[in-house]
C-alpha cells in the first residue's frame, strides 16, 4: 500500500533520513518510534505529500486517501466543532444544512406552498438517507462520546483549548475513514476512558494506521509492528512494543558481540603484522615482510563493524539522601472545592504516609491538577484542611515548566539553583545529555523534553522527601521515560503523581487515588475508573 525506497531528507541542513526504506501493507497497524528529533513527525508529513523527499521515492497505491492528525496546529474558524468534523463529508454536510433550512421554512410557508416544499424536502431527505446522512450523525455522536467531547459539538471550535481542538480533529479524521490514517501523539489529551475507547476502535478498523506515540500501553494494545527511526534509517520489528523491546535487546547484545569479535580479530592481525615485520627485520627475510603486507591487505578488506550506538542518560544518577519524614506525610481532611457551578470535591479525605507512591486518577476536568495546586498552596481551599507532616521537604515538577530569568543559559540556571561551580555543573549536566556547547543554550529555547531534563537535574541536587509530579512524561521520548522510571524507583521518599502514561503509573505506584463522586477513593489496583 505504501513504500519509501532510499529516502533522503534534510531539515535546516541537518540530515534526518539517509537511504531510509519503509513498507506498510494494507490494514497494518504500525508504530513509528525514535528519539526526540529523529524525524518521526517529518516522516508523517512526507507520507501526506506535505513535505518532499530530496532523494528516493515515495509510492502509495492509486486512489488511496491519507489523513494526518498533527500535534499542534490551531484551528481558527467560525465553524462549530460539529460543522468542522463533518466538513470532510462536504456533500452530506451541505445536504444536512439544506434540510435544516427547509425545516425552518416549513414552519413559515403558506398552505399553498407547503405541498411543494414538502415534496422537495422529501427528495432531499431520500438523497440524504441514501448517502448515509443519519448514519453520519450517529457516528459523529458515537466517536465524540468515546473521545469525551460530545458536550463540545455545538461549541465554536476557535474557542476550544488546544487539547480539545486536537480531539475534535481526531474525530474528523476517524469520520473521514481515509485509507491511510496517520496519528501524531493521538493519546496526549485523552483520559483513561477515552484511551480505552480509541484502543478498541483502532484495533478493529480496516484502514492502515501509522502511529507516533510515547504511550507504551497504547502501542502494546494497538500495533502489530514497530518501526524504529534511528541513525538516519528505519528498522522494522514484528509485534507490539513489548516484543520490540525484547528483539531490540537481543539485537543490541548480538551487535555488541559482533563488535567485540571484530575488535579481537583486528588486534590479532595487528599483532601478527608486528611479529612478521620484527622477524623480517631481524633475519633480513623478505618473505616475512610479504606476509605482513598480505595481512595488511586482509585487514583493509575486512568489513568494519561499528560499536552499536546507545547514547543513554546516566542510570547512576540518584536523588540526594535526605532526612526521613514522619509517618504522616500529608493529610487531606473534609476538603471542599468548586468553581462557580462546577463542584470538584465534597468532604474529600485522604492520607499520604511515609514511602507511599500514589497516582491520582480521574477523567479530564475531575480536579487532579487543582488538587496538586491546593497541596502546593497556589490554589485556595473552600473548606477543610490540607496539612503537611513534620520535616517535609517538597520537590515539584510542574506540567508546564517556566523559568524566571529568560536570559539564563542551561549552565547559569543550574549553577545558581544548585549553588555549584562551573566544572561540577558541566559534569553533572552531561549526565542529562547537556554536553559541550549545549550548556550555553538559552532556557527559553529548550524543547519540552529538555526542560524536563533540566528541572530534574536540579531536583536531584536537592534534599527532597516528598516529590509531586504533574504529567512528567508529556514531552519525553520513550527512552527518557524509561530512564525517569528507573530513577524514580530509587527515590526513597514519598511520591504523588498525575500521569496519563499508564505504563509509567503502574510501574511506580503502590496506591491510587481515584476521583469519583467528588471523593478521593483509595485503591491498591489501577483497575477501571
Amino acid at each position: 500500500m505504501l513504500q519509501i525506497n532510499n529516502g533522503y531528507k534534510t531539515v535546516y541542513g541537518t540530515v534526518l533520513f539517509e537511504d531510509l526504506n519503509l513498507e506498510v501493507k494494507t490494514g497494518e497497524k504500525v508504530a513509528l518510534i525514535g528519539g526526540n528529533g529523529a524525524g518521526k513527525t517529518t516522516l508523517l508529513r512526507v507520507l501526506t505529500g506535505e513535505e518532499k523527499l530530496e532523494k528516493g521515492e515515495l509510492s502509495i497505491s492509486k486512489n488511496e486517501t491519507v489523513s494526518l492528525l498533527e500535534q499542534a496546529s490551531v484551528i481558527d474558524t467560525n465553524q462549530t466543532a460539529y460543522e468542522f468534523i463533518c466538513s470532510g463529508k462536504k456533500d452530506l454536510f451541505d445536504l444536512e444544512k439544506k434540510l435544516k433550512r427547509l425545516e425552518h421554512e416549513l414552519t413559515q410557508v403558506s398552505e399553498k406552498e407547503l405541498t411543494k416544499k414538502l415534496t422537495y424536502y422529501g427528495r432531499l431527505q431520500d438523497e440524504f438517507i441514501e448517502l448515509g446522512g443519519y448514519t453520519l450523525q450517529e457516528e459523529v455522536s458515537s466517536i465524540a462520546t468515546g473521545l469525551g467531547i460530545s458536550q463540545l459539538l455545538s461549541e465554536k471550535i476557535a474557542n476550544l483549548s488546544g487539547g480539545q481542538q486536537t480531539l475534535v480533529k481526531l474525530t474528523k479524521i476517524l469520520i473521514e475513514k481515509g485509507d491511510i490514517i496517520l496519528l501524531d501523539e493521538p493519546t496526549n489529551h485523552l483520559d483513561q476512558a477515552g484511551l480505552k475507547w480509541l484502543e478498541n476502535y483502532l484495533s478493529y478498523v480496516p484502514q492502515t494506521v501509522i502511529i507516533v506515540s510515547h504511550d507504551r500501553y497504547f502501542l502494546d494494545r494497538v500495533v502489530q509492528r514497530v518501526v524504529l527511526i534511528d541513525e538516519l534509517k528505519a528498522q522494522s520489528y514484528p509485534g507490539n512494543y513489548t516484543k520490540f523491546l525484547e528483539l531490540r535487546k537481543l539485537e543490541f547484545a548480538q551487535k555488541e558481540k559482533d563488535f567485540l569479535l571484530y575488535q579481537k580479530e583486528q588486534r590479532k592481525i595487528d599483532d601478527a603484522i608486528r611479529r612478521f615485520r620484527h622477524w623480517g627485520a631481524i633475519a633480513d627475510n623478505e618473505k616475512m615482510f610479504k606476509k605482513a603486507k598480505q595481512l595488511e591487505k586482509k585487514k583493509e578488506k575486512m568489513t568494519e563493524v561499528k560499536r552499536p550506538h546507545q547514547e543513554l542518560l546516566h542510570d547512576s544518577q540518584t536523588f540526594k539522601e535526605t532526612n526521613r519524614s514522619g509517618k504522616d506525610v500529608l493529610k487531606i481532611q473534609a476538603l471542599w472545592k468548586s468553581f462557580d457551578e462546577l463542584t470538584l470535591f465534597e468532604e474529600a479525605t485522604a492520607n499520604v504516609y511515609v514511602k507511599d507512591r500514589i497516582a491520582i486518577l480521574g477523567n479530564n476536568g475531575s480536579g487532579k491538577s487543582t488538587l496538586i495546586k491546593m497541596i502546593l498552596g497556589t490554589e485556595s481551599i473552600d473548606a477543610g484542611e490540607i496539612k503537611l507532616g513534620s520535616n517535609i521537604k517538597l520537590g515539584y515538577l510542574p506540567q508546564i515548566i517556566t523559568f524566571d530569568k529568560g536570559d539564563d543559559t542551561i549552565l547559569s540556571y543550574f549553577k545558581r539553583e544548585c549553588q555549584l561551580d562551573e566544572e561540577t555543573s558541566r559534569r553533572l549536566l552531561s549526565y542529562y545529555l547537556f554536553k559541550q556547547d549545549d550548556v550555553f543554550k538559552n532556557v527559553t529555547s529548550l524543547s519540552g523534553g529538555e526542560k524536563v531534563r533540566l528541572k530534574l537535574a536540579v531536583l536531584l541536587q536537592q534534599d527532597i522527601n516528598l516529590l509531586i509530579l504533574d504529567e512528567p512524561t508529556n514531552h519525553l521520548d520513550i527512552e527518557t521515560r524509561e530512564w525517569l522510571e528507573n530513577l524514580l524507583m530509587q527515590f526513597d521518599g514519598s511520591l504523588l503523581m498525575i500521569s496519563h502514561d499508564r505504563y509509567f503509573v503502574t510501574k511506580l505506584a503502590s496506591k491510587y487515588w481515584k476521583i469519583k463522586d467528588y471523593q478521593l477513593c483509595e485503591s491498591l489496583t489501577f483497575g477501571e475508573q
